[in-house]
C-alpha cells in the first residue's frame, strides 16, 4: 500500500513456485503484477503437502528476465481432503436496490465436523418471483443466477462468501422475488437453503 503512484511499481512483479513439500519437483511458477495480491492455484492434490516460495522482482519488460530481485520468502501447507457433501447454506441476503436490481450476498455454512471437511467449492443462486408453494409444483420455473466458484475460507459460524458479497441481480419491475442457493462441490449438491 502507499506504492501505487511510485514509477518503479509498474516494473515490479511477484514471482511464485510450487513444488512439493521436500523440494524435489517444482509443479509450476507465475508471475503478478503488484498490485495482485491473491491467485488460483490448481491442479493440486488432497492430503499433501506443497511449498510456495515468492519473491518480487523488477523487471524492464514484463516478458523479459529480472534486472533485481528479492530473496524467496517460502511456507509449506497441507490441502484438505474433503469428506463430502457441503452442508445447506443459510437464506440468501438480499437488498432490493432498485425496481430492476438486487443486491444478493450469499453466506457460507460452516463446513468442518470433527477432523472432516465438506467444504463449498461453487454456489448456486436461484429466484423466482411470485409465492411459493408447499409442494414442488413451480420448481421448473426457477431461474437460476450463474453460478460461482469460489474458495472456502473454513468457517465455525455463518460469513459472507467474499466473491459472492452484493451479487447483482436483475429483476422485473413491480414483481416480488424469492431467493434460495445451494453450495456443490465435487461430490455433489447441498439441499437447497430456506426461502
Amino acid at each position: 500500500e502507499g506504492l501505487e503512484g511510485a514509477p518503479y511499481v509498474m516494473n515490479c512483479y511477484w514471482y511464485v513456485e510450487f513444488c512439493k513439500a521436500d523440494d524435489t519437483e517444482i509443479l509450476g511458477n507465475s508471475s503478478f503484477p503488484l498490485k495482485v495480491s491473491e491467485a488460483p492455484v490448481t491442479a493440486l492434490q488432497p492430503s499433501c503437502e506443497y511449498k510456495i516460495r515468492l519473491r518480487l522482482e523488477v523487471r524492464h519488460l514484463p516478458s523479459a528476465g529480472p534486472t533485481l530481485s528479492s530473496s524467496w520468502t517460502a511456507g509449506v501447507f497441507r490441502t484438505l481432503d474433503v469428506a463430502g457433501i457441503p452442508p445447506p447454506p443459510p437464506r440468501p441476503v438480499v437488498h432490493r436496490v432498485s425496481s430492476t436490481l438486487s443486491e444478493v450476498t450469499i453466506l457460507a455454512a460452516p463446513c468442518k465436523t470433527g477432523d472432516e471437511c465438506f467444504c463449498a467449492e461453487s454456489y448456486l443462486l436461484q429466484r423466482i418471483d411470485g409465492a411459493v408453494p408447499e409442494d414442488d409444483s413451480r420448481e421448473e420455473e426457477w431461474k437460476s443466477v450463474p453460478e460461482v466458484t469460489c474458495s472456502c475460507t473454513h468457517p465455525k459460524v455463518p460469513e459472507i462468501v467474499p466473491s459472492l458479497e452484493k451479487k447483482r441481480v436483475p429483476l422485473a419491475p413491480d414483481k416480488t422475488y424469492n431467493f434460495r442457493v445451494r453450495a456443490s462441490n465435487r461430490f455433489g449438491s447441498s439441499p437447497w437453503s430456506e426461502i
